[in-house]
């Protein structure tokens, strides 16, 4: 009786891990870079904002406008 509990033990133990590593798989997330520039002579905007839209997950610009954040695929970005 105790090996068949340890052998259904071991099987939902074995599913859950399972599943967990299938969560983190569907909410990888991307690392999104690029620069913000100015419309006129194309300079780099330092000190912009750089938020994914309906969350409080953002960054800033750096001296030369670039940036870098970690967003799902079907995020927008609101600058």
């Amino acid at each position: 009786m105790t090996n068949c509990f340890t052998n259904h033990t071991l099987k939902g133990v074995a599913f859950s891990l399972m599943m967990l590593f299938f969560s983190f798989t569907v909410m990888a997330q991307n690392q999104v870079s690029g620069t913000i520039t100015d419309a006129g002579d194309g300079s780099g905007i330092p000190g912009a904002s750089v938020i994914i839209k309906g969350t409080t997950s953002g960054t800033i610009t750096d001296i030369n406008g670039n940036f870098s954040i970690s967003a799902n695929s079907t995020d927008v970005l609101v600058v």
